[in-house]
Order: structure tokens, then C-alpha cells, then sequence
């Protein structure tokens, strides 16, 4: 595949999550300032399911890392791969940069679909630190298509 489109192709991905995430934010934290969101209840919907369904892919290279030895995913979009490798290095790091690490894919999909207000700090926490690895792995891709700083 064409480099150019990769790089292009993966910037839209990550541009696409950040937004989710973004949403999703911002909707905790009026909810935990007990003030109303003036978004969409839909678009929170939306964005909700764009991350999850993107958590999903992560966690298919992730099982697909444990089954392979290596640091290359056979199969996988480039770019989505090196964003696994660098997401288990987060994961594997000790002690935890971040509570997001010590969750499992699927318990962060559970705290980012929960309805409970008990959730909402713990869920911005995360989204806090994924948003954080999601920018240093657009850094390369925006430095791919427009040059090094």
C-alpha cells in the first residue's frame, strides 16, 4: 500500500477517536459538575460507539500479539500496529503511568458504556490518558504528511 495513504489514512482514524473521546469527555466531566450537556444525546451515543468499536480492533492485535512473537503484526494496518505495540509497552510498564494501563480492553469498554455517575471520574481519567497516547502516535502521522518539524 502507498505510504501517503496510510499515513493519511490512519491521521483520519485517529482524528476520528479523538473526537469520540473528546465528546465522551466533555460529557462526564458537565456530568460531574452536575450541569447539562448541550450535545446530542445521540451524538454521545455515536461517540460511544465509534470508541468502543475501535477498542475492539485494538483488542484483535492485542490477542493477535500474544499469539505471535514479535514486534510486527502480520496483517494489520501499519500504523494501527505500531499504535498496539506502543499501547502494550504503556500497558506493560511498571509501575502504571496511567490508570487506563491497568485495565483490560474489556473493562475499559465497560467503563466508557457505563450509565453510572460513580464511573465518570475513573472514565475521564482514561479518556485522558488514551487521548494522550492517540496524540503522540498522530504526531508521527501529521510529521508524515507535512514534514518534520
Amino acid at each position: 500500500m502507498n505510504n501517503d495513504w496510510l499515513t493519511a489514512s490512519s491521521f483520519e482514524r485517529v482524528s476520528e477517536i479523538t473526537s469520540a473521546i473528546n465528546t465522551l469527555s466533555i460529557n462526564a466531566k458537565l456530568r460531574l459538575a452536575c450541569l447539562k450537556d448541550p450535545a446530542d444525546p445521540a451524538q454521545v451515543g455515536r461517540a460511544k460507539i465509534r470508541l468502543v468499536a475501535f477498542l475492539g480492533e485494538l483488542q484483535k492485535l492485542i490477542d493477535s500479539v500474544g499469539k505471535q512473537q514479535g514486534e510486527v503484526i502480520v496483517g494489520a494496518d501499519p500504523r494501527l500496529g505500531e499504535l498496539t505495540i506502543q499501547y502494550l509497552a504503556e500497558q506493560r510498564r511498571l509501575p502504571p503511568r496511567a490508570e487506563l494501563f491497568t485495565l483490560s480492553l474489556p473493562q475499559l469498554v465497560v467503563l466508557i458504556e457505563s450509565d453510572s455517575d460513580d464511573d465518570l471520574s475513573k472514565r475521564v481519567e482514561c479518556l485522558e490518558s488514551l487521548r494522550s497516547i492517540l496524540e503522540q502516535h498522530a504526531h508521527a502521522d501529521v510529521a508524515g504528511m507535512f514534514g518534520d518539524e
